[in-house]
Protein backbone atom coordinates (compact mmCIF):
# COMPACT_ATOMS: atom_id res chain seq x y z
CA UNK A 1 0.00 0.00 0.00
CA UNK A 2 1.61 3.57 -0.97
CA UNK A 3 1.41 6.20 2.43
CA UNK A 4 2.78 8.99 1.12
CA UNK A 5 5.30 10.55 3.46
CA UNK A 6 5.56 6.87 5.03
CA UNK A 7 3.22 7.95 7.98
CA UNK A 8 0.16 5.50 8.93
CA UNK A 9 -2.05 8.87 9.52
CA UNK A 10 -1.08 10.29 5.93
CA UNK A 11 -1.93 6.72 4.27
CA UNK A 12 -5.51 6.80 6.11
CA UNK A 13 -5.94 10.58 4.53
CA UNK A 14 -5.36 8.84 1.25
CA UNK A 15 -7.40 5.94 1.34
CA UNK A 16 -10.36 8.33 2.28
CA UNK A 17 -9.88 10.78 -0.28
CA UNK A 18 -9.56 7.95 -2.93
CA UNK A 19 -12.59 6.50 -1.69
CA UNK A 20 -15.03 9.84 -2.09
CA UNK A 21 -13.91 10.17 -5.84
CA UNK A 22 -15.00 6.07 -6.03
CA UNK A 23 -18.96 6.75 -4.11
CA UNK A 24 -19.83 9.25 -6.25
CA UNK A 25 -19.72 7.15 -9.97
CA UNK A 26 -20.82 3.94 -7.86
CA UNK A 27 -23.71 6.06 -6.26
CA UNK A 28 -24.47 7.18 -9.96
CA UNK A 29 -24.87 4.01 -11.62
CA UNK A 30 -26.74 2.35 -8.54
CA UNK A 31 -29.39 5.75 -9.59
CA UNK A 32 -29.44 4.86 -13.14
CA UNK A 33 -30.26 1.49 -12.98
CA UNK A 34 -32.96 1.41 -10.06
CA UNK A 35 -34.23 3.93 -12.07
CA UNK A 36 -34.22 1.96 -15.42
CA UNK A 37 -35.80 -1.30 -13.09
CA UNK A 38 -38.76 0.72 -12.10
CA UNK A 39 -39.70 1.91 -15.36
CA UNK A 40 -39.24 -1.41 -16.84
CA UNK A 41 -41.93 -2.45 -14.23
CA UNK A 42 -44.54 0.13 -14.97
CA UNK A 43 -43.79 -0.52 -18.66
CA UNK A 44 -44.67 -3.77 -17.77
CA UNK A 45 -47.89 -3.14 -15.97
CA UNK A 46 -49.17 -0.47 -18.67
CA UNK A 47 -48.40 -3.45 -21.43
CA UNK A 48 -49.98 -6.11 -19.36
CA UNK A 49 -53.19 -3.83 -18.87
CA UNK A 50 -53.27 -3.31 -22.41
CA UNK A 51 -52.94 -6.88 -23.74
CA UNK A 52 -55.94 -7.56 -21.14
CA UNK A 53 -58.35 -4.86 -22.88
CA UNK A 54 -57.18 -6.26 -25.89
CA UNK A 55 -58.06 -9.46 -25.26
CA UNK A 56 -61.60 -8.77 -24.16
CA UNK A 57 -62.00 -6.38 -27.12
CA UNK A 58 -61.58 -9.26 -29.91
CA UNK A 59 -63.39 -11.39 -27.57
CA UNK A 60 -66.81 -9.54 -27.56
CA UNK A 61 -65.85 -8.66 -31.09
CA UNK A 62 -65.91 -12.31 -31.64
CA UNK A 63 -68.88 -13.15 -29.84
CA UNK A 64 -70.59 -10.27 -31.60
CA UNK A 65 -68.93 -11.70 -34.45
CA UNK A 66 -70.71 -15.17 -34.32
CA UNK A 67 -74.02 -14.14 -33.19
CA UNK A 68 -76.55 -13.41 -36.36
CA UNK A 69 -77.02 -9.79 -35.55
CA UNK A 70 -78.38 -7.61 -37.52
CA UNK A 71 -76.54 -4.31 -38.25
CA UNK A 72 -78.95 -2.30 -36.79
CA UNK A 73 -78.74 -4.31 -33.40
CA UNK A 74 -74.67 -4.26 -34.07
CA UNK A 75 -74.89 -0.14 -34.59
CA UNK A 76 -77.20 0.27 -31.40
CA UNK A 77 -74.60 -2.08 -29.11
CA UNK A 78 -71.96 0.36 -30.34
CA UNK A 79 -73.55 3.08 -29.62
CA UNK A 80 -74.51 1.65 -26.04
CA UNK A 81 -70.74 0.67 -24.96
CA UNK A 82 -69.92 3.90 -26.35
CA UNK A 83 -72.44 5.67 -23.96
CA UNK A 84 -70.90 3.45 -21.23
CA UNK A 85 -67.64 4.33 -22.12
CA UNK A 86 -68.36 7.97 -22.21
CA UNK A 87 -69.90 7.59 -18.53
CA UNK A 88 -67.02 5.69 -17.04
CA UNK A 89 -64.62 8.69 -18.22
CA UNK A 90 -66.45 11.21 -16.61
CA UNK A 91 -66.91 9.66 -13.41
CA UNK A 92 -63.11 9.17 -13.49
CA UNK A 93 -62.74 12.86 -14.70
CA UNK A 94 -64.66 13.61 -11.35
CA UNK A 95 -62.39 11.32 -9.18
CA UNK A 96 -59.92 13.02 -10.46
CA UNK A 97 -60.69 16.64 -10.28
CA UNK A 98 -62.03 15.86 -6.78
Amino acid sequence: MFCPGNRLENCFQWEYANNIYLAFPVFCQFILIGAMIIMNLFIGVIMNSMQESQNELSQELQEIKFQDIKSEELYIHLINKIDELRNEIQTLNKMRKE
